[in-house]
């Protein structure tokens, strides 16, 4: 199981906070305090959140979606790509981080053409990186999928009371046959000396060669076979969490019900947040009393002076 980053990291690095109603916020700045992150926003809201690794929070960080940005953050399109990109070195986002991997140059200096299908060629690690991004984007849809499913589900109280799930799918085994032509190749670096030298395996599917080549009748495919299996969906997607009544409480009331009930929540304080717990008051909450919280949804709560 993969180690997931942490909501301080994912702050630094995405300079950005995504709200429950998926409101994209410029972030000024950010403070640890114990176990907690206070956040304040470019518009001036201070958000204090449990620091988690598995929150909701941290959810909506590592994704990239959003509904709009906040019109009082003024976010430049740089950060917002940076947030939908993810435009930053992500091994920053954990403890020990793996060395970069260089960067291929996205375009080829102009030059002579001798092959015509010598654009189509590439190299082995460069067609195993690229299935491997598509497997890992397709698992993810199916996903995806599978939450919304659950979400509709939750959200009718009547079909959740039956114990209804949505089905998750995973791919076990996928098997890609692929016909191909390959060329050795050797490129040098010389500056009064030769420096460096390279060989590589450039490959290029065959079914692409010769339907590129008039005077070949050959016909050849490449082949991917996928096989998709049910699995049982994992048990926090599944989990019928109803939201309790914090209305009225003060703010350390209300952290103490959640913390009780495992729910984490967005915490915005109207207030000092220094002002003494007697004189808090929970004003409002995103979910109603009573009702179930949905997966990736954030429970947010208001807290306003008492007097």
């Amino acid at each position: 199981m993969s180690v997931k980053p942490t909501l301080e990291k994912l702050v630094k690095l995405n300079t950005v906070w995504l709200t429950r109603k998926d409101i994209l916020h410029g972030v000024k700045k950010y403070e640890i305090v114990g176990n907690k992150i206070h956040v304040t926003t470019d518009c001036g809201q201070l958000i204090v959140v449990k620091n988690s690794r598995r929150g909701a929070s941290a959810r909506s960080l590592r994704n990239s979606k959003y509904r709009t940005v906040c019109k009082h953050c003024k976010l430049s399109n740089e950060r917002i790509q940076r947030f939908v990109f993810k435009k930053f070195d992500s091994s920053l986002l954990f403890d020990n981080p793996l060395p970069p991997v260089p960067e291929t140059p996205d375009e080829v200096p102009p030059g002579p053409i001798k092959n015509p299908t010598a654009d189509f060629y590439l190299s082995i690690p460069d067609i195993l990186t690229e299935l491997g991004r598509g497997i890992g984007k397709a698992q993810r849809e199916l996903d995806m999928n599978s939450i919304d499913v659950q979400n509709a589900i939750l959200k009718d109280k009547e079909l959740a009371d039956y114990g209804l799930n949505a089905t998750w799918y995973t791919m076990p085994e996928i098997k890609f046959d692929l016909r191909m032509e390959y060329s050795v190749t050797k490129k040098t670096t010389v500056n009064g000396k030769i420096e460096k030298i390279e060989r590589n395996i450039d490959i290029i599917p065959s079914n692409v060669k010769y339907s590129g080549e008039k005077k070949s009748d050959l016909k050849e495919e490449s082949l991917l076979s996928i096989k998709f299996r049910p699995i049982p969906p994992p048990q926090f997607t599944i989990a019928r969490t109803e939201v309790p009544n914090l209305l009225g409480m003060t703010a350390k009331e209300a952290e103490a019900v959640l913390q009780e009930k495992e729910i984490e929540a967005e915490f915005i304080f109207g207030i000092d947040p220094a002002t003494e717990d007697a004189g808090t008051k929970v004003t409002q909450q995103s979910v109603k009393p009573g009702n179930f919280l949905l997966n990736n949804a954030k429970l947010t709560i208001s807290v306003e002076s008492r007097y």
